[in-house]
């Protein structure tokens, strides 16, 4: 196992996916930031201003990063040298597995370094607390770790490199949509105000809110099941945990650090179980 993560880490090293993913990263996070409104930015925290956007697209370059890395392996036969060099299945896959890790510690780190920097220069500062601002840096990386494993898991099942990365790109693009409608429908309000039919001048008929009446429940606010299964996908999914993390609407950090190790740990399960009867030719 030591000699087959050396190799993988000496690839790693020389990966241009590696620093074309950071870079991009990097440029995403100034372009983000410099384009950021809001408020006045000599007053407004750095936070609130785009800083942890750069979140948001992690995944999918986590998804074009093992795409490119793992799926290399398939196409040079180099996986099936490894099984021949007495190397199982699951030391394979779990040698991909932390390598990503590094790798998206790199894509997650850079972006923050670069962001906090160019904020520095541009005269902006954080408001939020230490701890506050901790909890985002550690969120921000166990959600970039945790949806580098589903990378790995989409990457590991497809032999050809181009499925590979069009399957984890449209997977992540899937997981980002998915993220947007479960905000949307939280954020529904419990009740609504009632309309009421006015008429204007030259018999312009329009619905506005009356305060006078009471507000009615909301039917597209989420009870009882459903809601209880929508909140545990907004911290489950590393796609939702990355909608948190841009807005800065983070409640609380200790269920999102959990729900990031256990989606780690399950998918990679799930990972390892699959490849491990996957026919390699």
């Amino acid at each position: 196992m030591r000699s087959l993560l050396s190799a993988d880490l000496y690839r790693l090293v020389r990966s241009k996916s590696l620093y074309m993913g950071t870079l991009c990263l990097v440029l995403m996070e100034v372009w983000l930031m410099k384009n950021s409104t809001g408020g006045d930015r000599a007053v407004q925290g750095m936070e609130y201003q785009n800083f942890f956007s750069f979140t948001m697209f992690l995944p999918f370059a986590a998804a074009a990063f093992c795409g490119l890395f793992i799926g290399a392996d398939f196409s040079y036969k180099t996986i099936r040298n490894k099984l021949i060099c007495g190397h199982t299945k699951g030391q394979i896959y779990l040698s991909h597995a932390l390598v990503t890790v590094l790798a998206t510690v790199c894509f997650c780190a850079a972006p923050m370094g670069a962001g906090a920097l160019y904020g520095m220069i541009d005269g902006r500062m954080f408001t939020l607390s230490n701890e506050a601002l901790l909890g985002y840096i550690l969120c921000s990386l166990a959600s970039s770790i945790a949806a580098g494993a589903l990378a790995v898991l989409v990457a590991a099942l497809f032999p050809n490199r181009s499925v590979g990365i069009l399957v984890s790109l449209l997977a992540a693009f899937v997981l980002f949509c998915g993220s947007q409608i479960i905000n949307n429908s939280l954020s529904q309000p419990e009740t609504v105000p009632q309309f009421t039919q006015q008429t204007l001048g030259d018999n312009v008929t329009i619905y506005a809110a009356d305060p006078n009446l009471p507000e009615v429940p909301n039917p597209d606010y989420p009870t009882g099941i459903k809601r209880a299964a929508l909140e545990l996908l907004w911290d489950f999914l590393p796609a939702c945990q990355a909608t948190q993390l841009s807005t800065v609407t983070v409640e609380s950090f200790g269920p999102l650090l959990l729900f990031s190790v256990l989606f780690f740990a399950l998918v990679t399960f799930i990972g390892v179980a699959l490849f491990c009867q996957k026919d390699i030719k």
